[in-house]
């Protein structure tokens, strides 16, 4: 693919040669021409990209507000642009995701980088975007690399020193309240209205007594 740089050369060189012809101009037409040799001799020198690359993480799941090390291990060989492609919502606090560099054959380049995810989800780490340039930085060539790694992040927990727990009505004990035999329990721990069709075991006859109204169990 084009750069900015090989396509402003080669809008020059198409001006020139136009010129030269219309103004008759050998030099200019000459002038022209080198541009053009200088586009095809960068274009034959763009090699493709051989890297291979191995990502490792120190934690794959936090909470947020969480960080996790990043470790990115390379070898193949070139003058190469690597890019370890994040999500929107993690920051990186420490080194870079982004780095060039000439590696060499048979050596390992090691791309060390700290996130922070500061909102829960899964999100996912890569993939590894790999560019070589020409030397004269006219083309460039870009690939991927399919190697994804999962981040879960969980809800951040905070530490509660006491909650006021309310209910509406006012019982021995809120909340479900186990029993040694199974079924239904017949405790009153709170009372409402009798309603046409409610069993007549849940009536509390003792309030009834009392107050001559029909209440039952909750």
């Amino acid at each position: 693919m084009w750069t900015k740089k090989g396509i402003v050369s080669l809008c020059i060189g198409f001006s020139l040669l136009f010129s030269g012809l219309v103004v008759k101009s050998y030099q200019v037409v000459v002038f022209s021409v080198f541009i053009f040799s200088f586009l095809t001799v960068g274009s034959f020198s763009l090699r493709k990209p051989e890297i291979n690359a191995a990502r490792v993480l120190t934690n794959e799941k936090l909470f947020e507000d969480g960080k996790t090390d990043i470790k990115l291990r390379m070898s193949g060989k070139g003058f190469l642009e690597v890019r370890d492609v994040l999500p929107k919502f993690v920051k990186v606090r420490h080194g870079t995701n982004r780095v060039k560099f000439f590696l060499e054959k048979n050596k390992t380049y090691v791309l060390s980088y700290t996130v922070e995810c500061p909102l829960r989800g899964v999100y996912s780490a890569g993939p590894v975007t790999v560019r070589s340039d020409d030397p004269f930085s006219l083309f460039y060539y870009e690939k991927n690399i399919d190697n994804i790694s999962e981040i879960v992040v969980f809800p951040k927990i905070e530490n509660i020193k006491k909650v006021a727990v309310k209910s509406r009505t006012p019982r021995v004990m809120p909340g479900v309240i186990p029993v040694h035999m199974p079924g239904r329990g017949l405790e009153f721990y709170s009372m409402r209205n009798y309603v046409s069709g409610d069993p007549f075991k849940d009536i509390n006859w003792k309030i009834y007594s009392r107050t001559r109204k029909l209440l039952n169990s909750r």
